[in-house]
């Protein structure tokens, strides 16, 4: 599957809105968690109890894939989430949400929660 975007369309920074569950490893620490865009890191949050958090994102008018990891104190980062499919011109909210599995949170493809602010 490829989504194609029109060579005449222009990226627009969006203010997103994410919310996230997410149950904790008991080693290493959590830090904060990662924002990823089509792949790329655009967002962090610091702190390892922070489930929600608003980043500005570049928006075309096609259909943006969005991804979150955890980060940790010895540097590594949980797998991550299962992608979600963001269009802009749809009213939808995105969420992630992990489980844990051993000592490391395991993506789920259940999305728990980005929209547009």
């Amino acid at each position: 599957l490829a989504l194609l975007c029109p060579a005449w369309a222009m990226a627009t920074p969006r203010s997103i809105h994410v919310e996230w569950g997410y149950t904790p490893p008991s080693e290493p620490a959590v830090t904060g968690f990662r924002l990823y865009q089509e792949g790329v890191a655009v967002h962090d949050w610091a702190g390892p109890d922070v489930r929600v958090g608003d980043a500005t994102v570049d928006l075309t008018a096609t259909i943006t894939n969005f991804t979150l990891t955890a980060t940790f104190s010895d540097a590594t980062e949980s797998p991550h989430s299962a992608p979600f499919a963001f269009n802009p011109n749809a009213p939808v909210t995105i969420k992630f949400v992990w489980l844990k599995h051993g000592n490391r949170p395991v993506p789920t493809n259940k999305p728990k929660g980005v929209r547009l602010r």
